[in-house]
């Protein structure tokens, strides 16, 4: 991979932590919603960019993550 594409990846990785960076601000029931929405949205994107096959093996690679490791992020409250 080339600087301007580490570049890229970091600067998509840095607008994308944008979009979940209001999450501490939301009450935590506000917070399952928001984050389906998005979830909806980047999954339907996704198929228009990567295709069917990519967003099936994707998916199939969540699965079997959520099947057998526990999350690794969590959300900081601000006190």
């Amino acid at each position: 991979m080339s600087n301007q594409e580490n570049s890229t990846d970091s600067a998509m990785v840095q607008e994308a932590l944008k979009a979940v960076a209001i999450l501490p601000h939301l009450k935590p029931e506000e917070r399952s919603s928001y984050l389906s929405a998005l979830l909806l949205i980047s999954y339907k994107l996704l198929r228009t960019a990567a295709g069917d096959e990519f967003v099936r093996g994707w998916l199939e690679s969540a699965l079997h993550e959520v099947q057998t490791e526990a999350p690794d992020v969590k959300i900081n409250e601000f006190h």
